[in-house]
């Protein structure tokens, strides 16, 4: 399963352990590592929605900034979600400038072969 939820510009993963009979997630783009579960979706939306509210609190209670907000609306794997998301992070750059340079950069490839 590899959806993507979204909540006031955070995004986050959706998963599921057949072991554990969970759902889970992480919100991605962030520093750090924040997680979420739940037994029913519901209960797992809620619980991305409460844990997506504490980490903007503890950004606002620390001067610390947002992530990187994605606002497109492409078909894109999970992983590589994820690889945009952090290349973006720690080029100082917006989701979409990155896309949009990864874009400009694949497609002088494809021109050049």
């Amino acid at each position: 399963m590899n959806e993507l939820l979204q909540y006031k510009g955070l995004s986050g993963s959706v998963e599921f352990s057949r072991e554990d009979n969970v759902f889970f997630g992480e919100i991605l783009g962030i520093q750090g590592l924040v997680l979420y579960e739940g037994d029913t979706i519901d209960e797992l939306v809620q619980g991305f929605h409460e844990m997506a509210e504490e980490y903007i609190d503890y950004c606002q209670r620390n001067n610390s900034p947002l992530p990187v907000q994605d606002t497109t609306n492409l078909p894109v794997k999970l992983e590589l979600y994820r690889e945009l998301t952090e290349t973006a992070r720690q080029k100082n750059m917006s989701f979409e400038s990155c896309l949009a340079e990864s874009l400009v950069r694949g497609m002088n490839q494809l021109k050049a072969s």
